[in-house]
């Protein structure tokens, strides 16, 4: 071989060299978006064994946005098919109560001590409130008005998870205690609960018998004490509305929105203003608007308490309006929020904005300074302390006593103290919202559909822009596919990720239907049917079917139309002027029909198409009530 050969076969070997080099670059940077399989499904589009990660990764971009899956799924990109999905989604079952199958897809065989630590949130999310049919579960369920859903936290690492929901219930200590016992006996240490003021609650504290100075009760599982936390963001709110709504009393001196007012009036002059994070339209919001808890922080803030004394100080407010103490005050609850809203070990050089116990000599100060000016306060109009009030002093108090039971117990220094608010579980309610697209109120079974996508698509889903709170990308506890597969499959007819899961191809092809008469039901079903003895074979005619039909319709038989009255009336029997609430409830139609001598199929259409009926009148009627009812109520505790 010549020299010039060699070298000819140098320059190609380092030429493909090159190449590989480049390729595997490229294999390198796919790779971190696609999974081997997706690769390997781009290359020859054969069928593939997705592993359980794909298809949780699939269910979170499809829970995000069905169609824009589909189109994805359309353009040849690598995902799971649709039907695939739904597969994997039906061997998990929901049902209300403790989520028992959720501990068993916890991986948390690698979680040590510190990161079993977690706290219990609870609230109720508000539902559409309407009679639904169950499908899959052959049940017709009654109207419910709200979810209570109970979510795990963590206080050291970070995850959350939902652990429980029920439908119209109040949290009571016998539940509690029951969740609590679960979830200890599933291996995580529970040291505190958090939930809002509303009245259910309060009853709750009343039951589980603790004071505000005594803010704790015994955990059921170890004999340890359970902290008991309101939601601080919900008690900023309240200071908001109260001070806003009716003003304080102060050491004997009494505060107002007035004040504020003053000053906005005061510094509206220049776009340069000092009072710039609050306007008028803000102080005097309305409706939901006074629930959002940037505007109640941006009220009691430094900037507005600075504002305050800047413009007393220049004799823009008179002594009689006792800015002083209002400035105070602003400034007191500026801080005490900081301490309770802070999400890293050390965030700046303000040492209040500290992991709490980082800075615990000048922290302590600022919670006692407020402790002792709750307790001096009192809202214009009112001699007792209100709920808000108890809320402060019972939050202040179990924070103290929680770090030094986290030193005794588990040798921790510090505390994350935004793990100790509800701002978790205020961001699940809104991705479950979101879930629906512009249907954002869904109904029982709407709800309890769209979470079981958020538990498997591992919370990453849309998120509503008109959330309370600020987005949270806390992650979920990771899914254990291996134990996906040890569920049992039902023989489950509808499987649906996104919403409507009771809608089916009868209600669509119902929906317009016009129904006044058995003969107009009858004819439909016959022509549903397509069976020749169901149709009437005589030229005399039933008027109405006439007029309405344009071939979808057939004029039945005789005795085809005496076998739906017969049917007809075993449901009146059963349901009378409403609809049974019952489980099986199409299966025991069925039962009591077995005499009636016609086909079991145009049995079923009789049955369901009745069923839709009556839930569709049912539905029209209590929202009629309902928006006879509606008012705008203001939210204060």
């Amino acid at each position: 071989m010549t020299a010039l050969q060699i070298d000819a076969m140098k320059t190609s070997l380092d030429a493909i060299s090159k190449e590989n080099k480049e390729l595997k670059e490229n294999l390198s940077a796919v790779e971190k978006v696609f999974s081997k399989n997706q690769i390997l499904k781009l290359q020859n589009n054969k069928r593939i064994q997705w592993s359980v990660n794909e298809v949780s990764n699939a269910i979170t971009l499809y829970a995000a946005g069905p169609k824009a899956y589909r189109l994805l799924l359309k353009k040849g990109f690598p995902y799971p098919a649709v039907s695939t999905l739904r597969a994997w989604l039906k061997k998990i079952k929901f049902k209300p109560g403790i989520l028992r199958n959720v501990f068993k897809l916890i991986e948390s065989s690698d979680f040590n001590e510190k990161d079993r630590i977690c706290t219990l949130l609870f609230d109720e999310m508000k539902i559409k409130k309407e009679y639904i049919y169950d499908r899959a579960e052959d049940e017709i369920l009654k109207p419910f008005s709200y979810s209570q859903v109970v979510m795990m936290n963590r206080l050291c690492k970070s995850w959350k998870q939902p652990i429980f929901f029920e439908y119209d219930m109040k949290m009571t200590s016998k539940k509690l205690l029951d969740i609590i016992k679960f979830v200890e006996t599933a291996g995580f240490q529970v040291v505190a609960i958090v939930c809002d003021l509303g009245g259910g609650n309060r009853g709750l504290h009343n039951e589980l018998k603790f004071t505000y100075s005594s803010p704790h009760f015994t955990n059921p599982a170890n004999g340890e004490k359970i902290y008991v936390f309101a939601d601080i963001p919900h008690l900023l709110k309240l200071i908001r509305n109260h001070f806003v709504d009716q003003g304080f009393i102060v050491d004997g001196k009494e505060i107002n929105k007035s004040i504020v007012e003053a000053v906005l009036g005061a510094t509206a002059v220049s776009d340069l203003r000092i009072s710039h994070k609050i306007t008028r339209e803000q102080l005097n919001m309305s409706g939901a608007q006074r629930q959002r808890v940037k505007y109640a922080a941006k009220l009691f803030s430094n900037t507005m308490s600075a504002a305050i004394y800047r413009c007393g100080a220049l004799d823009y407010l008179s002594e009689d309006m006792n800015w002083t103490e209002c400035g105070e005050l602003f400034k007191l609850v500026n801080d005490w929020f900081d301490i309770f809203n802070v999400s890293v070990p050390v965030s700046d050089s303000r040492t209040r904005n500290r992991a709490y116990g980082l800075a615990i000599q000048e922290q302590d100060e600022i919670l006692d300074k407020m402790s002792q000016k709750i307790k001096n306060l009192k809202v214009k109009g009112r001699q007792q302390m209100l709920p808000f009030q108890n809320g402060i002093l019972m939050s202040n108090n179990a924070l103290k006593m929680l770090l030094l039971d986290l030193q005794r117990r588990f040798d921790i220094q510090y505390i994350l103290s935004r793990r100790l608010n509800q701002d978790v579980l205020e961001n699940f309610f809104g991705i479950i919202r979101a879930k629906g697209g512009l249907h954002d109120h869904p109904n029982a079974l709407e709800f309890k559909y769209r979470l079981r996508s958020y538990i498997m698509g591992r919370n990453e889903g849309a998120y509503s822009e008109f959330s309370n709170v600020e987005v949270d990308d806390t992650p979920d506890l990771p899914v254990n596919g291996s134990l996906i597969s040890a569920f049992d499959e039902r023989d489950d007819p509808i499987i649906v990720i996104n919403n409507d899961p009771e809608k089916d191809n009868l209600n669509d092809e119902l929906h317009e239907l016009e129904y006044d008469g058995l003969e107009n039901l009858a004819g439909f079903i016959s022509y549903k049917m397509k069976e020749p003895s169901y149709e009437s074979s005589e030229q005399s005619c039933f008027t109405w079917i006439d007029y309405l039909s344009e071939g979808g319709l057939h004029r039945p038989s005789a005795e085809f139309l005496s076998q739906m009255e017969q049917l007809e009336n075993i449901l009146k029997k059963v349901n009378g002027d409403t609809i049974l609430i019952s489980k099986n409830y199409l299966h025991n139609l069925m039962s009591k029909s077995v005499h009636v001598l016609c086909y079991d199929k145009a049995k079923r259409l009789f049955f369901r198409s009745r069923m839709y009926f009556r839930i569709k009148e049912l539905n029209r009627s209590l929202n009629s009530l309902t928006l006879g009812k509606r008012k705008m109520t203001k939210i204060v505790t």
